[in-house]
Parts: C-alpha cells; structure tokens; sequence
C-alpha cells in the first residue's frame, strides 16, 4: 500500500472539485490509478451517499474502484479551507482508495488505520496537528 502525506503550500483552489481534480491527477501521475476524471466521478457519488467530514477540519474522502491501481492513503494538507459541502469547510483530507479486488495485507492495514481513528489524540492530529505528528499516523508508527 502506498502511503502519502502531502501539506500543499501553493494550492489556490477553494471547493470541493478543485480538490478532487487535483488529487485525481496526482495519483494519476504517480499511476496509483487508471482515469483521473473517472476517479473525481466515484469520490463525488460517495459524497452523495452521505458527507464524509469526520470531524472538524478532515474529511475522509474514499473508495474501492477497478479503477485503483493500488492501494493508497493519501492525506493531504491545504494552506486554506475550501467548501466541502453546503455547510463546511476543510482544509485536511485523508483519501483512501483501494483496488476492487484488494490485497488482504491492505485491507487489514486500512482496518488498522480505521481503529486508530476511535482514539482521539488520532483524530485531534489528523485534524489540526504537525506534518510529524500526521505522517507517524499515516505511515502505522504511532506508538
């Protein structure tokens, strides 16, 4: 699984689309998926399922598609907020995305991951803490 963590400096989008466009193309180029556009489409209809803001500041953007390369933790910093929904705004982001036909060995890390989100020193530096603090959560070293 590939773990990434990103605290963007430059980025001057400020809605929920210029976010998914520019997360799409980056895995895009980094070939973790196959269609950029067809990407920001999944990340959009689970959107519509219902809103994925965990808490304030970070939403958990995610899913299992055939158009998933490999599996991947994306968590991604903006300089700003940007509108997520009618009523938010965020500025952090864990994307999860996992192929259809997912590795047992990633399905029991994104598990892991999962549990670590019930504790809420997890959720406060996912939220608002320092790239150390985050990078340690997502790359599974937190002590």
């Amino acid at each position: 699984m590939k773990r990434l963590v990103k605290w963007m400096t430059s980025f001057t989008g400020d809605d929920q689309m210029a976010v998914l466009q520019f997360v799409g193309n980056m895995l895009q180029q980094r070939g973790l998926i196959g269609d950029a556009a067809e990407i920001q489409q999944e990340f959009l209809q689970r959107e519509e399922k219902g809103n994925t803001i965990l808490s304030d500041n970070l939403a958990i953007p995610h899913t299992q598609s055939p158009l998933v390369n490999e599996a991947a933790l994306l968590y991604l910093r903006l300089p700003l907020p940007v509108v997520w929904d009618a009523t938010q705004e965020v500025s952090r982001f864990v994307f999860i995305l996992l192929p259809e036909k997912a590795a047992k060995s990633d399905l029991l890390a994104m598990k892991d991951f999962f549990i670590q989100l019930a504790n809420d020193h997890v959720m406060t530096f996912l939220a608002s803490g320092t790239r150390q603090e985050v990078s340690k959560i997502i790359n599974g070293e937190l002590d």
